[in-house]
């Protein structure tokens, strides 16, 4: 019996072998095509930052076997009608988010400046706009990257970030950091943000692997999130050798800036519609929240899923 469920395991093993090599490869020539014509002919010569990119994270996600649920999206669009910029503000579990955001949104990010001369990834991040952040700079690094999102906004282009500022295991909401929201209260640099930009909170999670709900077998959240403990290479190649991987994004609330007193209120509104979105009104949801609640943010009886 011991003797059939190993043989049973290795087989198991080159299958996922096999298909992680296929698919990186796919991924790889699919790139190779795709990040040079962005960077060669459609971004400096047609000023198209958004096209290929989108189209290129999505190749990369149904190469990766993920499917993506939206809840919100009709709301999402309709929102973007009004033409105006806008900081997408989105939980951080792994790798996969920037291509599964980038196809869903089509703006450049916020990333740790390592990322800049990552393979394929980098150079996909350069071409569409990315801001790259020095790490360990312990807000000397504040005034560049306000400068660089008040010059993305004033050009009327989104810009997507993350406030938990690192990666997550995927079972929670990390408190937010102090840096990339507050250029719409506290602009450190010398370029003013001109344009009326809202926030966008937007809910990652992962639902499904292979086919088995994530509620039910938690340890699955390892074969997406991205661990401090494994290095991209292997992060990418254990996304590849799975079968199917099933992610829910929730567009919740849109948030106006003006409507807060300070940078610190807003902060802790955001926060607590993440975790009520994220947890969809969960008993835990609330959970690690900043207090005080100054917004009346965690009112289960006002839910934080777009209406």
């Amino acid at each position: 019996m011991e003797e059939e469920k190993s043989f049973s395991e290795k087989t198991l093993n080159v299958i996922e072998g096999i298909r992680g090599g296929v698919r990186a490869v796919a991924a790889i020539a699919a790139a190779s095509v795709l990040i040079p014509t962005q960077i060669l002919i459609a971004g400096p010569v047609f000023k198209d930052y958004e096209t290929i990119p989108k189209f290129s994270a999505g190749v990369l996600r149904r190469i990766a076997g993920i499917k993506v649920d939206i809840e919100g999206a009709d709301l999402l669009k309709e929102r973007a009608k009004d033409g105006k910029p806008r900081m997408y503000a989105a939980n951080h579990v792994s790798s996969m988010d920037i291509p599964i955001l980038l196809e869903m949104l089509g703006a450049p990010f916020i990333a740790k400046s390592e990322i800049a001369n990552w393979p394929v990834v980098g150079d996909a991040g350069k071409s569409v706009g990315t801001i790259f952040v020095e790490k360990g700079k312990k807000g000397q690094g504040i005034p560049n990257v306000h400068k660089a999102l008040a010059n993305t906004f004033n050009d009327n282009r989104s810009v997507v970030v993350f406030p938990e500022g690192t990666t997550s295991r995927g079972d929670n909401i990390l408190p937010f950091k102090k840096g990339v929201l507050s250029v719409l209260f506290e602009n450190a640099s010398d370029v003013p943000v001109e344009k009326d930009v809202k926030v966008q909170p937007i809910a990652v999670r992962l639902t499904h692997v292979g086919g088995k709900s994530v509620a039910e077998n938690p340890n699955l959240r390892d074969t997406f999130a991205w661990l401090p403990e494994v290095s991209f290479t292997q992060t990418f190649m254990h996304l590849f050798q799975q079968r199917s991987m099933k992610i829910e994004i929730r567009v919740l609330d849109e948030m106006n800036p003006k409507d807060y007193r300070n940078y610190n209120e807003f902060t802790n509104a955001a926060e607590h519609t993440m975790r009520r979105g994220f947890f969809a009104d969960n008993d835990n949801a609330c959970a690690g929240c900043p207090q005080p609640v100054a917004t009346g943010a965690c009112d289960k009886s006002q839910p934080a899923l777009a209406r």
